[in-house]
């Protein structure tokens, strides 16, 4: 497991096999993800209906693929198995802890982790990226889009929202790039079309840089994401990759630029 606290699926013998196997087609920053997400496979919670987080989350196709192989199989999966404390999986500090739903927000169970500085060269690319956006509202862990315009839409045209994986800026409630902070050494960084030209030429313009004893380039070129992943990444329809703090700031540039703010 990729964090010190094993997700709840784990500890679940509904979930356990099924998740392990569509793990199998999901690329390592997406199986990551997973890892730490405590409410995978709950696509469905008894007295609330589908997750309301769907429309939004990265991964709801692979929860609800994971969730219909588990009712298929006869363990229908709508509330949690009940849990011993395990004395070896300490709980997350409190300030990286979040309810992700009310229900269970006096249970400390199925808390959203939120974003932690290693120190990792991710962290410090992450760090001059929000440096270059500047100051936005941050959206809470938990919210939906059927409800933006009445109750965040007041807070301005522009915010943003973070997650233990990723940090998105967000254009009237639409996401316009998504900072992935999985791998350690560099950023996968999702954007809508309207930002591939511009990359394509900072790309160019950055060119490479000696990395231990090759040479790579500062922010990859912007290339097309597999449109089975769709669901999972929309409205990005392309990823670059940043490999440097310059690259970093230059893609959060290239967003303030197109969007003027």
């Amino acid at each position: 497991m990729s964090d010190v606290q094993a997700a709840e699926w784990t500890r679940d013998p509904r979930l356990v096999p099924i998740v392990n196997l569509i793990k199998r087609s999901m690329r390592n920053e997406e199986q990551q993800v997973v890892d730490r997400t405590d409410c995978f496979g709950l696509f469905v919670i008894e007295g609330e209906g589908e997750c309301s987080e769907a429309p939004k989350c990265a991964l709801a196709a692979h929860c609800r693929t994971a969730y219909d192989m588990a009712r298929a199989a006869g363990g229908i999966i709508i509330q949690p198995v009940p849990q011993t404390t395990d004395p070896r999986a300490p709980e997350p500090p409190a300030a990286y802890a979040k309810p992700l739903k009310n229900r269970w927000a006096t249970t400390g169970k199925y808390m959203r982790r939120g974003y932690e500085d290693l120190g990792r060269p991710v962290d410090l690319f992450l760090a001059e990226f929000r440096r270059t956006i500047g100051e936005l509202p941050q959206m809470p862990p938990v919210w939906h889009a059927s409800n933006y315009a009445t109750q965040f839409s007041h807070r301005g045209q522009y915010q943003a929202a973070s997650t233990a994986s990723y940090h998105t800026v967000m254009r009237d409630g639409v996401i316009i790039v998504r900072f992935w902070t999985n791998a350690a050494k560099q950023a996968l960084v999702d954007i809508p079309p309207e930002l591939v030209d511009p990359l394509i030429r900072v790309s160019d313009r950055l060119g490479q840089f000696r990395y231990n004893t090759r040479e790579v380039l500062q922010l990859e070129a912007p290339v097309k994401i597999p449109d089975k992943c769709w669901p999972k990444t929309r409205p990005c329809t392309h990823r670059v990759v940043v490999r440097t703090q310059l690259a970093a700031y230059e893609t959060a540039k290239a967003v303030r630029t197109h969007w003027k703010f």
